[in-house]
């Protein structure tokens, strides 16, 4: 039973941090937001 809740949770964090490559760190991904700790639409902040 251990081992089945580790593979659950070592593909859920696999799986965010390819998600989270995918928004922040490569820059020629068509799911690209931007980069680290900068805005990138500051009509929506407040």
């Amino acid at each position: 039973m251990r081992n089945r809740s580790l593979k659950t949770v070592t593909f859920a964090i696999a799986l965010l941090a390819s998600s989270f490559y995918d928004y922040v760190v490569n820059v020629n991904s068509p799911d690209y937001k931007g980069p680290f700790n900068q805005m990138s639409c500051e009509a929506r902040v407040k």
